[in-house]
């Protein structure tokens, strides 16, 4: 479905990219948005890898497609986990969703790569 409307390989993982360096931003500054607290302070290496991810794939990095799935899927996974901790649930609910979008992303470039 998402080849009709022209996604390409590329186009896919740089919104994965683009994703990865948005919620590396909200990962590094949840401090910021609600308190620095036991359960904020984790996120912020999180946040580091994620933008770290995300600027390597940019620059055409083709391992760090693969090391981000697996990054983003332990990370779902750990928001599942820690849900209910002391971060507000819009701000997981925005993790998940992100996430799941990177994955998408991601697994559709991988999928479609020639």
């Amino acid at each position: 479905m998402l080849d009709k409307l022209g996604l390409t390989s590329q186009r896919a993982a740089m919104t994965g990219a683009g994703l990865l360096l948005l919620t590396g931003s909200l990962h590094s500054i949840a401090f910021l948005i609600h308190e620095w607290n036991a359960d904020t302070i984790p996120l912020i290496p999180v946040g580091i890898l994620y933008l770290a991810l995300g600027a390597l794939i940019r620059s055409g990095h083709q391992g760090a497609r693969t090391w981000a799935m697996i990054a983003v899927s332990l990370g779902l996974c750990a928001a599942f986990l820690t849900f209910g901790g002391d971060v507000p649930t819009w701000l997981y609910v925005i993790y998940i969703l992100i996430d799941i979008g990177i994955l998408t992303m991601l697994g559709w470039a991988r999928i479609h790569a020639h």
